[in-house]
């Protein structure tokens, strides 16, 4: 289902039906967020249409909010990583109040092991969960350091006791 681009849509296919030269209609991406939808696409892992069409239903204007916030989470976690109890992850939602979606960065050195990253994340889905109400969760694993762009990792969940990794 297409929604938000129907009256570009009709607009689009009357002038393709009277062969005049019009622009296909696109959805407005932040540059971040089509370099993300990419590395989805590029690892090809399972749920990454999930993942793609999740992303596709964010606004652009929350899409820059949620990269600005997440710029300032890398840039803390890189300056205070050894401090116990530093901010690492971010919290946001999207979409109607009817089928909210919430999305969170997490942040993280890459000195710590996968099992502790793992443990951080189903961490991380149980807290979004009870904090938002929200069964469908996006985590887009942000290397601190900033040696993976655009994130190190994706994990989704269509309820939390369905979590699963995604990507590397």
């Amino acid at each position: 289902m297409i929604y938000g681009l129907s009256g570009k849509l009709d607009h689009y296919f009357r002038a393709k039906a009277l062969n005049k030269p019009i622009p296909k209609p696109a959805l407005r991406l932040t540059q971040w967020w089509k370099d993300i939808l990419k590395h989805a696409e590029d690892h090809n892992f399972d749920g990454w249409t999930d993942v793609g069409m999740f992303l596709l239903d964010v606004s652009r204007q929350d899409q820059w909010a949620f990269e600005k916030t997440a710029k300032k989470l890398q840039k803390n976690v890189r300056a205070n990583w050894q401090k116990k109890g530093h901010d690492n992850f971010l919290i946001g939602a999207t979409g109607p109040a009817q089928r909210q979606k919430a999305i969170s960065a997490y942040a993280f050195k890459d000195h710590i092991s996968r099992e502790e990253r793992d443990k951080n994340l189903q961490q991380i889905f149980g807290r979004v969960s009870k904090e938002t109400g929200c069964k469908e969760i996006l985590v887009i694993g942000i290397d601190a350091d900033e040696r993976s762009y655009p994130c190190q990792f994706m994990a989704f969940s269509l309820g939390v006791e369905k979590e699963k990794p995604l990507g590397k």
